[in-house]
């Protein structure tokens, strides 16, 4: 069994992607994602800004919202875009119509503030807004603040948990098979995930994970197999799952896009 978390719309895409390839696949968010309380106000705050402000959009959320919400948002060409992940880059270059930059790496918050700093990008008395959850984290912000920005977060969307049952894991894992896989886009997600497993679990299921951190983090929690996608991307994603299932002893089958 496929476990997906990521949430709506892009978990039920990927979840389809598995069950059209033949895999037994199932969407299990843990988190639902709602319009945030700052929409209205987001083309306001967009004019206000100067030539050369930034923007920053922290996941692919923020644009499915500001696109549900309308697509007369108009972002100013005069001004520096820049995304948390490659895959938000590519869906927010889809909006503001010019580059957005993303660091290819370390798909963070904390791989962005690294890039700002390697490429020389000042931010000093620059004018910032980050497109955000409204009850998510604040590393942006904060650090920003530290190199004497001037930051708002814009909170595009809420992030409000979706409660499991206790025995989620052993209801969905395939008993006739070696073949349990949990995919993991975001650390909230794998804290979220240690509600609902114990140390059985951490050696029968096999986590693919799209980030170094997040991979960090599931080893010190206990989890045996860990995989690393080599990003968020569904397709890429898809593509490891499909790697795993094709050996069920899931050994030696792994290609460029996946590593330990």
């Amino acid at each position: 069994m496929i476990i997906i978390t990521r949430p709506s719309p892009y978990g039920e895409t990927l979840t389809k992607l598995c069950q059209t390839a033949g895999f037994a696949a199932k969407h299990l968010p843990f988190f639902k994602i709602s319009a945030g309380p700052d929409l209205p106000i987001l083309q306001h705050k967009l004019n206000a800004l100067n030539d050369n402000d930034i923007v920053i959009a922290t996941s692919p959320q923020v644009i499915e919202q500001i696109n549900q919400y309308s697509t007369l948002i108009q972002f100013p060409t005069t001004i520096q875009y820049f995304a948390v992940g490659q895959q938000t880059a590519t869906l927010f270059s889809q909006l503001t119509k010019k580059k957005v930059i993303s660091p290819s790496f370390n798909e963070s918050s904390e791989g962005l503030l690294n890039y700002l700093v390697e490429r020389n990008i000042s931010v000093t008395n620059r004018n910032i807004l980050i497109l955000c959850a409204k009850n998510g984290k604040t590393l942006l912000k904060d650090v920003l603040l530290s190199r004497r920005a001037n930051v708002e977060n814009i909170y595009i969307y809420h992030k409000d948990r979706i409660l499991h049952s206790n025995t989620i894991l052993d209801d969905n894992a395939d008993k006739m098979s070696n073949i349990n896989i949990i995919a993991i886009t975001s650390q909230a997600h794998l804290l979220e995930l240690e509600h609902y497993c114990q140390n059985k679990q951490k050696s029968q299921f096999t986590l693919i994970v799209t980030r170094k951190q997040i991979k960090q983090l599931a080893e010190t929690l206990g989890w045996k197999r860990v995989y690393l996608a080599i990003n968020a991307n569904n397709y890429n994603l898809f593509r490891t799952i499909s790697t795993l299932c094709s050996n069920e002893t899931i050994v030696n089958t792994l290609d460029e896009n996946l590593s330990w």
